[in-house]
């Protein structure tokens, strides 16, 4: 990014690689022997199909079957590699998305039945699998194929899981919260007619949650949430975009960078900074047919951006921590337009997953801290979305 320094990205992730270093040496003191991973990385929150459980060191994917809508998970970790497909039970309408709750140290997928209603489901190692939950609700769905529905995300200052959704009535931002000190809340209308679904992230410097969404006419609208001032304004990030945004917080710079497909099918970029204010848009180029999932890689300092080009193959660019960007990579492979990145911190490997056109098998493919890619490896099943 034209704003970020070289050198104050360099210092940084310096400092954060030595405290990673640090954690990892106390970890293994006898006086940590046995003891849990710590409660997720803050600068990349664990939310989405594909999450990282720091609690059972494990990464869960969750996926809606083709013959009978149901909600299954496969779980892997390094001490039993892949699980079989679990059948959670369910009918649903939406893409599941799931995020670590560190307070509760459960793990919460969240999807939209077929009633239209928000059902939620948690695992912990002490309790196992819950019942559905109905948290209610009328919630939009696309007509055509699976909707991405939801988005949650899980924000340390007040230690409350909050899931955003879309309205089937209004078409209004709704958020709910949870935690262990108050339960459930009620729905909060956020207003803000929208025509896509919600992204979201949290600040660790600034102790905020922010939401993106693309407004009535395609426009990005942002606002934010923080136990200080309460719920920020809207705000018009102006652009006119073609589906919907993705967006992450960089620990390195300290900047929340929102990513979205544009009209001419181009990524563009736009980024936030306490010292400096919004940026302008950047225009990333690639011609691009779905909507962009991003994520931060704590090892390297990289922001890393993956998308489906007009081919169908997964490509990916990244921005180094000195501030510059490499250029597109294709990864290859034909996906349906259901793409999920997870960071896993145990091994220190970025995950992306996808579905197989025609037969709807779950793909995985993964890079190491060196860079380097492995194969594309099947999963199995046949699935509607991740």
């Amino acid at each position: 990014m034209t704003a970020k320094t070289a050198v104050q990205r360099l210092v940084l992730i310096f400092a954060s690689l030595a405290l990673v270093a640090v954690a990892a040496i106390a970890a293994a003191s006898p006086a940590n022997a046995g003891s849990k991973p710590a409660a997720g990385n803050p600068a990349s929150p664990a939310t989405g199909p594909a999450v990282y459980d720091p609690a059972s060191d494990s990464l869960d994917v969750f996926a809606v079957a083709g013959n009978n809508e149901s909600l299954y998970v496969r779980t892997s970790s390094h001490a039993r590699g892949w699980s079989t497909w679990q059948d959670l039970g369910g009918r649903f309408l939406s893409e599941p998305t799931a995020a670590y709750d560190a307070a509760s140290r459960s793990l919460d997928v969240f999807a939209i039945g077929l009633n239209t209603a928000l059902y939620e489901r948690s695992w912990s190692q002490a309790h196992g699998w819950s019942a559905w939950s109905d948290l209610g609700g009328s919630w939009f769905v696309s007509r055509i194929g699976f909707s991405r529905g939801l988005a949650v995300s899980y924000d340390p200052a007040s230690g409350s899981l909050d899931v955003f959704t879309v309205s089937g009535n209004n078409a209004a931002l709704y958020v709910r919260s949870w935690s262990q000190a108050r339960g459930w809340s009620g729905w909060t209308d956020l207003g803000q007619s929208v025509q896509g679904w919600p992204a979201v992230t949290y600040d660790p410097v600034n102790g905020s949650l922010y939401v993106f969404i693309a407004g009535n006419h395609g426009a990005v609208f942002e606002r934010s949430w923080s136990l200080a001032r309460g719920w920020s304004a809207w705000f018009d990030a102006g652009f006119t975009i073609n589906g919907d945004p993705a967006v992450v917080y960089d620990p390195v710079s300290g900047d929340v960078e929102v990513y979205a497909v544009a009209l001419n099918q181009s990524l563009v970029e736009r980024y936030w900074n306490p010292a400096h204010g919004w940026s302008k848009w950047i225009d990333l180029g690639f011609e691009l047919v779905s909507d962009p999932a991003a994520v931060y890689q704590p090892v390297t300092g990289d922001v890393q951006v993956y998308s489906e080009a007009r081919n169908r193959t997964v490509v990916e660019r990244y921005q180094g921590p000195a501030g510059r960007w490499s250029k597109w990579i294709d990864l290859g492979s034909a996906i349906y337009p259901s793409l999920s990145v997870a960071y896993d911190p145990t091994s220190g490997n970025v995950e992306v997953y996808a579905l197989a056109p025609v037969t709807g098998a779950l793909l995985e493919r993964y890079q190491t801290p060196a860079g380097r890619w492995s194969n594309w490896i099947t999963l199995g099943g046949h699935w509607y979305a991740l």
